[in-house]
């Protein structure tokens, strides 16, 4: 299942848990990281016009929980959907 995020509600996501795959300029590399949508989790398009996500990072002995904004291409592999009892799925976030 191959979803555009952006079609997803908010509500919906809370406590939804991910893996996030992107691009890190910093490290120069693709990496993985787990992620839940938190209460401040959000898509935005910030000043300079970056497509960004902000999410969660849940610890994964790599790297500190903490929100954190990814941006660029994503892919999102859904694990947990809670109560919501959605099919685990990929989403692609395309910038």
């Amino acid at each position: 299942m191959v979803t555009n995020v952006c079609q997803l509600c908010p509500q919906i996501l809370l406590g939804a848990e991910f893996r996030i795959t992107y691009y890190s300029k910093k490290d120069e590399k693709f990496i993985s990281r787990l992620g839940k949508w938190g209460d401040k989790s959000r898509f935005y398009i910030s000043k300079s016009g970056k497509k960004c996500l902000c999410y969660y990072q849940l610890s994964d002995g790599e790297a500190k929980e903490g929100y954190r904004t990814a941006t660029g291409r994503l892919n999102i592999e859904f694990t947990k959907f809670g109560k919501w009892g959605i099919e685990k799925g990929l989403v692609q976030f395309l910038v």
